[in-house]
């Protein structure tokens, strides 16, 4: 494999001898950290996931349109700009793969979860800042890379047709959880009204808005830059905020089986809310800001129901590690989402 990685490294002008380190906790592209002998620049070498991004020009398109944005109206931005090969090209195929390399941001680190409200208020002026400087790119120039992805209303039609044709055995013993879930289908509406009505405008979003995807430096928690772009596309704020409740608020992950560790810490939720706003600025909208609290239960709604769809689908898409994982995942974020409206009334 490092003699495969070293002949792609070389494509980029990238010579040898050269050290290769599995690169972080990302489930989607397979990344190597790059070090160069002489040379005090890092890079990542990513191997392109192919079953979630099914047409790799569309990444590579819009991460060059975005790249020459940052590079012409913000240029202090630390972006994570793609290296361009000896040929000018900034993605390449070896076989069935594809692969790019990126200039590797120095001095920088990034947190699996949330450690504090100060790295939550951080990394969601990080991506409030992300959202405003986006603006300078026109929507049109941005190809959907995941067509629907965070459309709700798909989510529930794909639930429902699991429900017909997935694993009976499977879907027979969670109508309770069936029924739970139905009772808050009534958000999908309450978004395409709020879309129709002008009170959440278009705008180019990251879509995916972990933790993880926010650098800092190093020994410190103060944001650097979002990297992990593949996601970004025209969308609303509902994506991009509602994302941080789920993932911020509460003391454990969605892997996690005991229901009664589930709860909404409310300092977190003020520091994803004044965080996003003072990195957004006078960008974003007092309809939008109204909106806020309603963009978690969007979300976290969303994601439950994922998780259900894919157990009913003998987990397909997520996998699992046991079982019953997709359907405990569902059950989590449920409980989670009850536990969220509770608090935002």
């Amino acid at each position: 494999m490092t003699e495969r990685l070293a002949r792609i490294a070389s494509e980029f002008g990238l010579a040898p001898p050269i050290v290769f380190e599995r690169y972080g906790s990302g489930l989607i592209h397979e990344t190597y950290l790059v070090t160069v002998s002489g040379q005090a620049a890092q890079y990542l070498l990513q191997k392109i996931n192919l079953n979630v991004f099914r047409d790799p020009t569309i990444l590579d398109h819009n991460l060059r349109v975005l790249s020459d944005s940052f590079g012409e109206h913000t240029p202090e931005y630390p972006f994570a700009h793609p290296i361009k090969t000896l040929n000018e090209r900034t993605l390449i195929r070896d076989g069935v793969d594809c692969f790019r390399v990126f200039r590797f941001v120095p001095d920088s680190h990034s947190f699996d979860a949330v450690p504090n409200v100060v790295v939550a208020y951080e990394a969601a002026s990080q991506y409030g800042r992300f959202g405003r400087l986006l603006s300078r790119v026109a929507l049109d120039t941005i190809v959907p890379s995941i067509p629907r992805f965070h459309d709700l209303s798909l989510r529930i039609r794909q639930f429902e047709q699991s429900i017909l044709i997935g694993c009976r055995e499977r879907v027979t013993t969670e109508t309770p959880t069936i029924e739970r879930l139905r009772g808050y289908f009534h958000f999908a509406d309450e978004y395409s009204q709020a879309v129709a009505i002008g009170d959440l405008p278009t705008r180019l979003m990251h879509h995916d808005t972990k933790i993880s995807n926010v650098l800092f430096k190093n020994g410190s928690t103060v944001g650097i830059c979002v990297v992990d772009l593949d996601t970004v596309m025209p969308g609303t704020i509902v994506s991009d905020v509602g994302d941080m409740m789920r993932t911020y608020l509460c003391p454990v992950d969605e892997n996690h089986c005991t229901l009664s560790d589930i709860r909404i810490r409310p300092l977190y939720f003020e520091a994803v809310v004044s965080g996003y706003k003072a990195g957004f600025g006078s960008a974003l909208t007092d309809r939008e800001i109204q909106h806020i609290p309603f963009a978690g239960k969007y979300m976290i709604l969303m994601q439950s129901l994922r998780f259900l769809t894919d157990y009913f689908n003998m987990d397909v898409y997520y996998g699992a590690r046991y079982d019953a994982q997709n359907r405990d995942r569902a059950v989590n974020q449920l409980m989670l989402l009850e536990q969220y409206c509770d608090f935002v009334g």
